[in-house]
């Protein structure tokens, strides 16, 4: 989500306008006796007092209870206040429960309190098209107390379009209804800001059209500015000082850019001696050769760009004992250290962390406890795993099918999986594994889809009739959609088998390790999703120049290693926002060349990641509209003529 429609202490305004909606229309005589009108305004006023006092979840429940014990004229309203103080606790299922459906709301006043509640729900849960819908529902001309929210959240669903001029409009506009002083003129100039920054390429192509309103013009500019700050901080400061300079009289001059300009400054502050630890040599020399590279060509992004003086002292561990090269890297005075890279070295060098900060670019074992300064920061795909979980059961429901690998990497993915699934209330059906040294799959991939058993029914339906029957199997109806954990070689193989067996239209999802970059046209993978690095699938300008710097010095190196290259280069941002504090404190979310990064209190760094699907053999980047409107991928190899009850 781009940005909260309201902050959590800045509801009290429209909780309270939206109360004197309800009670005007109590008064106006839809309750049935004066008494009750009375007395059912008293519980209302009291369910406010607890959405007034934070109390979201009380104000939620009271606000419900309301709703199915009061008149039927308030239902909705009701049920819309319960929907928006559930919105407010930070419980979306909640509100989408209570929330009544469009076709409920039919007057003036039902659609004032339910269509913000509506586009405010669906912009939680990523769904711009739908928040667009429910605020076409607002009557005009609105009241003025609500004009204020209705503008953000117009904002903030152009912004998810893809469309950055009508985003920063509906702000421009929404000045005018903005409480006096500098306070509110200054949050929604962040408002615009994070918009713009989040909008990605859609800011950069905007900003190269002629616009003829020189604000707009000058927030688009500055948002070119944001984009690029958002993956490459490394030159904003100069960035910032040309765009001044272009725009000298532009509001965001007067208080914004200060503080955009000291917020990075603040995020700089590097430690003077940090160490690299990788293995540089030996069996593994190609992927710590990528880490390294990133790395350092952050590191001189950086240097270019500022007075920063940190040394960076580089250690193999390619052919040494990596607790040997971690106490060197700490008696020769290292104020942090980043690495090692492989998962048995960050395990061996558990006990001996903690007196120097230390960033491992692998992950302890899940139930380890880590010492005192000690994060984690890997390519996991458990938060692959995590992602397509969401994202599967937000788009086509909660019930679920995997097949995996039947290896520590396959388990791993499916724990993940089925522990992310019941989080969002949906169920994993069924699972299968498989063994990576078959090409024949048809065994696990049917007893998945069930179609074993419905070959079951057809020989005992034949057995009753005495006679063959014309039949076709058909697979489980009850499965929304699937969890394919492959890498590129098997994928190849299991995707068309899928479509033999009559899957070829259930919504298939696998983690980045289906995508081999560099690896040519890939039609057998055609309709499969997956998320990985925006490094690979939705690189910026930013990315592009360092992308063609890495293709000149190592041909091939920027697809085939991206991955890892991007790891590096979102360690050294990582450094100094690790460097000045803990886990439990934790630590802004960046927008990474791997990834958005966060920080999690057991000191583990998680990566969200961009998503896109393979069309005409090739991944194609997914923006936030085309993902709401995912469907099953087409079917033209699912129906198969089928003889006696086997496909030919």
């Amino acid at each position: 989500m781009i940005y909260a429609c309201t902050s959590r202490s800045g509801h009290a305004g429209l909780w309270s306008l939206w109360l004197l909606l309800v009670l005007a229309v109590s008064a106006c005589g839809d309750l049935p006796l004066a008494r009750d009108s009375a007395a059912f305004s008293l519980e209302v006023q009291r369910a406010q007092r607890l959405a007034d006092d934070g109390r979201h979840l009380d104000a939620a429940r009271a606000f419900e209870q309301l709703a199915g014990e009061g008149p039927a004229a308030e239902q909705v309203r009701m049920a819309s206040l319960a929907a928006r103080a559930y919105l407010a606790a930070d419980r979306p299922n909640d509100a989408r429960r209570v929330l009544p459906g469009p076709e409920r709301v039919e007057t003036r006043e039902q659609r004032l309190v339910w269509s913000p509640v509506a586009a405010a729900l669906a912009l939680a849960q990523e769904r711009p098209e739908e928040a667009r819908a429910a605020l076409a529902r607002l009557p005009e001309p609105l009241p003025d107390g609500l004009q204020n929210e209705v503008l953000a959240l117009r904002a903030q669903v152009s912004f998810m379009l893809g469309d950055p001029v009508a985003g920063v409009r509906a702000l421009m506009a929404r000045q005018a209804w903005l409480a006096p002083g500098e306070a509110a003129l200054l949050e929604n100039q962040r408002l615009i800001w994070r918009g713009l920054q989040a909008s990605g390429n859609a800011v950069l192509s905007a900003a190269r059209e002629r616009h003829d309103d020189p604000e707009l013009a000058g927030w688009l500019a500055l948002g070119v500015v944001a984009v690029n700050a958002a993956r490459n901080p490394f030159g904003v400061g100069e960035a910032m000082t040309q765009w001044r300079q272009a725009y000298a009289t532009h509001p965001a001059n007067a208080m914004l850019v200060d503080e955009v300009l000291a917020a990075y400054r603040s995020l700089m502050d590097y430690p003077q001696r940090i160490a690299l630890i990788l293995p540089l040599s030996g069996r593994q020399q190609g992927v710590g050769l990528a880490v390294r590279d990133g790395f350092m060509a952050a590191y001189f992004e950086h240097r270019s760009d500022s007075e920063q003086r940190s040394v960076i002292e580089v250690y193999d561990s390619g052919e040494r004992a990596i607790a040997e090269v971690y106490r060197e890297a700490v008696a020769d005075g290292a104020d942090f250290i980043v690495g090692p890279l492989l998962r048995e070295e960050v395990i061996a060098i558990e006990s001996l962390a903690g007196p120097v900060a230390t960033l491992a670019l692998n992950q302890l074992a899940d139930n380890a406890l880590p010492p005192p300064n000690f994060f984690q920061f890997a390519l996991a795909p458990e938060d692959e795993a995590e992602q397509v979980a969401r994202l599967g059961s937000l788009r086509h429901g909660g019930r679920a099918v995997a097949l995996v690998p039947n290896d520590d990497w396959g388990r791993r993915l499916l724990a993940s999986f089925s522990a992310a699934l019941s989080a969002q209330g949906g169920r994993l059906i069924e699972y299968a594994s498989y063994d990576t040294w078959e090409q024949d799959f048809s065994q696990p991939i049917t007893r998945m889809l069930q179609l074993d058993q419905s070959e079951d029914r057809r020989r005992r339906l034949a057995a009753l009739a005495g006679t063959q029957l014309e039949f076709q199997p058909r697979r489980r109806q009850d499965a929304d959609f699937l969890f394919l954990a492959a890498r590129t070689p098997h994928a190849r193989l299991i995707r068309p088998q899928l479509r033999y067996f009559f899957a070829g239209n259930l919504p298939t999802y696998s983690p980045s390790a289906v995508f081999q970059p560099g690896g040519g046209v890939d039609g057998d993978l055609n309709g499969i999703i997956f998320p990985d690095a925006p490094w690979l699938l939705d690189p910026d300008e930013s990315m592009q120049r360092l992308k063609s710097q890495i293709e000149t010095a190592w041909p091939g190196r920027g697809d085939r290693l991206g991955r890892l290259y991007a790891m590096g280069f979102d360690a050294y941002r990582l450094v100094p926002l690790l460097f000045s504090t803990t886990a439990e404190a934790g630590m802004p979310a960046i927008d990474g060349m791997s990834g958005r990064l966060t920080l999690s209190a057991d000191g583990r760094i998680h990566r969200s990641l961009a998503w896109a699907q393979f069309r005409g053999g090739r991944p194609v980047a997914l923006s936030l509209p085309e993902l709401e409107r995912l469907e099953a991928p087409a079917a033209e190899l699912e129906a198969a003529e089928v003889v006696d009850g086997r496909p030919r």
